[in-house]
């Protein structure tokens, strides 16, 4: 995937910092990959000798940091820990190629009644067909279904000690009940994000970006909103 395509040569005591891309060994194009193996294993994944060639008798005077782990490259130090000259013979890395030549598409059509307006959402490094499936239904979810919209709910904290523990407990992805005492609505929500504010007098107030959640599987917490 990754090959160090010369056989170099480091002094005792030598630093040195190269750059290794991702190719893909069939037809020499730049690739992509994730999760490549660490640490390196000597002789599999390099092999340092006292001759050029395939010699490894000196892979214990070799030591190898990957400095940085991208996309499409990483970024190694190679350093000559022995008392003798050495030739990196092998320098090689693995892991998994991310290939999109044989991407798959899947889309669904809102039936909301909307139309000319399209959601494209590309996951390059997904290789499970399960998940990019479960990510789409989700979005389209958000997305089409008005019940799914977000809102925004704003208190203030200081009315009452039921509000004040919910402001002070309610974090994002926690589940809460918030009933409206005006009117008596109620409904079950997920908190995605808040903003809280400390004015005169110790004045707390706090507002919950919030998305309807209809299947509660913790336990729910309730808070009254005047």
């Amino acid at each position: 995937m990754a090959k160090l395509n010369e056989k170099m040569a480091l002094t005792p005591g030598e630093v040195r910092q190269i750059v290794l891309e991702y190719v893909d060994q069939t037809n020499k194009q730049k690739i992509s990959a994730s999760d490549i193996v660490q640490p390196l294993v000597a002789s599999t994944h390099y092999k340092f000798g006292s001759t050029k060639g395939s010699s490894s008798d000196l892979n214990a005077d070799l030591t190898i940091t990957l400095d940085a782990v991208g996309g499409n490259s990483a970024t190694l130090t190679l350093e000559n820990t022995g008392t003798k000259l050495g030739y990196v013979n092998l320098l090689q890395l693995e892991g998994y190629i991310v290939n999109t030549q044989n991407a798959v598409t899947d889309s669904l059509d809102s039936n909301s009644g909307f139309s000319g307006r399209v959601l494209n959402f590309d996951m390059p490094y997904c290789s499970d067909s399960r998940l990019a499936r479960n990510v789409r239904d989700y979005l389209y979810l958000r997305i089409s279904d008005t019940d799914y919209q977000g809102a925004r709910v704003s208190f203030n904290a200081n009315k009452s000690a039921a509000l004040m523990a919910a402001a002070l407990s309610g974090d994002v992805s926690t589940h809460w009940t918030i009933r409206e005492t005006l009117t008596a609505l109620t409904g079950d929500w997920n908190i995605n994000g808040y903003e809280c504010s400390l004015g005169v007098g110790g004045r707390l107030d706090v507002t919950w970006w919030v998305v309807p959640c209809r299947n509660i599987s913790s336990t729910t917490r309730t808070a009254a909103r005047t």
